[in-house]
């Protein structure tokens, strides 16, 4: 009982590790999907910044502003389909649109009050606590300045003296014990290997007991090389030699399986001869350097006298420039400190978070990360929000002045439009292309005063006040912001060109694509299969294996044949060519050999004894075809219909290949423009469309799925 408790608590955890992980993408998806800000890499998955506009803008396109004056525009030129619409018709539409622009001019005009009287309730409540945020953040800037001072170095040059002269006496240790290692290595060279090559020289002009080594002439050769580059083993090298020319004597070119050890170990003792030379380089160097320092340090103290020197040489820059930031701190408190202003102490306040974050960014590159960054990083983090609010203060200002100048002219414009609308419209009847000069001020106001002046600033103070909703200490101000986001968002969707897209046609097309296809097949393979199960016939054996087998190579093998065909076929049978729904079903219809396999299987396991029942009776053999053998079958037959609906709806390559008008894209192909097209930086759309296109599949799986099951498994069993 013991292990199977241990076992059910392991099994807990390790679910929920996994479970996360595999939800992961889907919580993204979704998360996304809903945000009002387009950070979809952000480092937080969810936002407070909600809205359902990328659902509204797919389900239920909204005519907004630059949508209803390009409409008005074409309803004065009345250029197609408006062309072909009677005068009470146009008139209607053209009343219609000036009341919507009417309404979003007003809508605007609110939204524009509401988030400026939360924007003022901001600014009075922070005058309100502006003693409070002043005494606050100061006392954290102290206790900052306060925490570097200490870190300051306080020695003077006789300790580091005192330390360098430490360091040099465990240098000197340390090279004389290199020393001593380097000389035993030459000794054992002396003794040794010499005497070890003496006698491998005697016993080669013997020639006894020799092993074969076809490229050991060329090791020692490297050896003798290696050698060579110390005086003190000439004669060893030299010994090495006489080696090599008895070998070049002997015509097998053999020797002596000792000489490969003693090889080796001179090999190696080479190694450590010039490992521990280097490291007494090494050592030398740094000797001669603590020496130098020591004399400056003297020299420091004859001229210096008990006065504070600098750090180390290496160090004197890093505390220099944490002096200079303690100045530049010191100078901004104190302007704060006799400033009543509340927008210059936010200003002021913002300038020190970003003194601050700009040494961090230094600070660590040059000197890696210690005790001082992090302090100030967590200082930094507190004043963060002075930052962002100033930015916000900046760009509203700016917003609403140009928001202003906006609302003016719109007024004038349409007021412009609505007086002389008529005689536009009754000349264009006459067969005059007209156009409306009011309609293209208006519109150009919103590519480019609104686009250039307006959009940027109310994105800026939008984005801003939803970032403060997270940093500001004080949450009683969350309200005001989140209004400001909210109403600001909604007029730029009243206000800014959206791109235009054909979701709905794309869902649409895929569903009625799948959907035929999806029927045809399952028509098409349930008769198929049907001989191949009940039936004796001369191919029957391997017929449907061989149907398979050609199923069986990639699509792409055929990708150019598929092309060419419907090509042809487009010239003889339009609805059949390319850049049509209906032939890319055809296309789809490929897949019959694999289904007709299934079917056949599942078809295998209702007993003969049914039918042969029915016939005796007086049945005919299709009669119990589609009334005994179909209705039993349905388990497999929705089994391929919905494995076939889920296969042609996310097909791309062939949709791809032969759709090209956007109207008649595929959900494959739409959803593909939403993260490569004019959607490329809009995720919230993306991950929207995504969701929206799974409903049509997972509709149609939960509506059959009790047939899912019985359907795959009695399909896979021989009965």
């Amino acid at each position: 009982m013991v292990g199977e408790g241990r076992r059910s608590y392991l099994t807990h955890i390790f679910l929920w590790i996994i479970i996360p992980l595999i939800l992961f993408p889907i919580i993204w998806i979704v998360s996304t999907s809903i945000r009002r800000d387009q950070a979809a890499f952000s480092t937080r998955l969810f936002s407070s910044r909600l809205t359902l506009q990328n659902y509204i803008d797919l389900l239920t396109p909204e005519k907004n502003m630059p949508v209803l004056i390009q409409e008005l525009q074409n309803l004065i030129s009345r250029t197609p389909p408006y062309n072909e619409w009677d005068l009470p018709k146009i008139e209607k539409l053209i009343n219609e649109d000036i009341d919507s622009i009417d309404k979003y001019l007003k809508e605007t005009q609110d939204r524009y009050r509401n988030s400026k009287e939360s924007f003022n309730k901001i600014n009075i409540y922070l005058i309100q606590k502006k003693g409070e945020i002043k005494d606050k953040n100061i006392k954290n800037l102290e206790n900052l300045l306060n925490f570097i001072n200490k870190k300051l170095p306080k020695e003077g040059s006789y300790f580091r003296k005192e330390k360098n002269i430490n360091e040099s006496n465990l240098i000197k240790r340390e090279y004389t014990f290199i020393q001593d290692k380097i000389l035993n290595i030459y000794i054992t060279f002396n003794k040794e290997i010499s005497s070890e090559l003496d006698k491998i020289l005697k016993d080669i002009k013997g020639n006894i007991n020799l092993a074969s080594f076809s490229d050991y002439p060329k090791n020692i050769k490297n050896l003798v090389d290696k050698l060579d580059k110390y005086p003190d083993l000439h004669y060893v090298s030299n010994k090495l030699r006489n080696i090599l020319k008895l070998m070049d004597q002997k015509k097998d070119k053999r020797i002596f399986y000792d000489t490969e050890k003693l090889c080796l170990k001179i090999s190696y003792l080479i190694e450590e001869l010039e490992k521990n030379i280097s490291i007494l380089k090494e050592k030398e160097n740094k000797l001669a350097l603590l020496n130098q320092k020591n004399e400056f340090l003297e020299m420091q103290e004859i001229l210096g006298g008990q006065e504070q020197k600098e750090e180390l040489e290496e160090h004197k820059t890093k505390y220099d420039e944490l002096k200079t930031l303690i100045k530049d701190i010191d100078e901004k408190i104190n302007i704060i400190n006799t400033s009543d202003n509340l927008e210059t102490i936010i200003s002021e306040f913002s300038a020190i978070e970003e003194r601050l974050t700009e040494f961090i960014s230094d600070y660590i590159f040059n000197y890696g990360r210690d005790e001082i960054v992090s302090k100030i990083e967590e200082v930094a983090g507190k004043l963060r929000w002075f930052q962002e609010y100033n930015t916000l203060l900046e760009k509203y200002n700016i917003f609403s002045k140009n928001i202003e100048d906006i609302f003016e002219k719109s007024r004038i414009y349409l007021s412009e439009f609505i007086s002389n609308w008529r005689s536009l419209l009754e000349t264009s009847i006459k067969g005059e292309f007209v156009t409306s000069s009011s309609l293209d001020n208006f519109y150009n106001l919103i590519k480019m005063d609104y686009v250039n002046l307006v959009a940027p600033n109310l994105n800026v103070v939008s984005k801003k006040a939803g970032d403060l909703m997270d940093l500001i200490p004080y949450k009683e101000m969350n309200g005001n912001l989140d209004r400001i986001d909210g109403e600001l968002f909604r007029i730029d969707q009243i206000w800014k060109q959206k791109t235009k897209h054909y979701f709905l046609n794309w869902v649409r097309n895929s569903i009625l694509v799948a959907g035929f296809a999806a029927i045809i097949t399952t028509i098409v393979c349930s008769v198929a299969a049907y001989p191949f199960s009940r039936m004796r016939f001369w191919g029957r054996r391997y017929g449907i294996m061989t149907l398979l087998l050609i199923q069986m190579f990639p699509s792409a093998v055929y990708m150019i044949a598929i092309y060419s065909l419907l090509n042809l076929l487009g010239r003889f049978v339009p609805f059949l060519g390319l850049d049509t729904l209906t032939g890319l079903t055809f296309v789809y219809l490929g897949g019959i050999a694999y289904n007709m396999y299934i079917i056949k299987g599942f078809y295998d396991t209702i007993p003969d004894s049914l039918e042969e029942s029915a016939m005796i009776d007086g049945a005919t053999r299709f009669q119990t075809f589609y009334k005994i053998v179909i209705p039993l079958a349905r388990p497999i037959l929705a089994v391929v219909i919905i494995l076939t609906f889920m296969n042609v709806f996310n097909e791309f390559i062939f949709a791809s290949i032969i759709l090209q008008d956007a109207k008649k894209y595929t959900y494959a192909i739409g959803l593909w423009t939403f993260s490569t097209g004019p959607y490329l930086t809009e995720w919230g759309l993306f991950t929207a469309a995504a969701l929206l296109g799974m409903l049509p599949m997972t509709i149609l799986f939960l509506s059959l799925q009790k047939y899912i099951v019985s359907g795959l498994t009695k399909g896979a069993v021989k009965g």
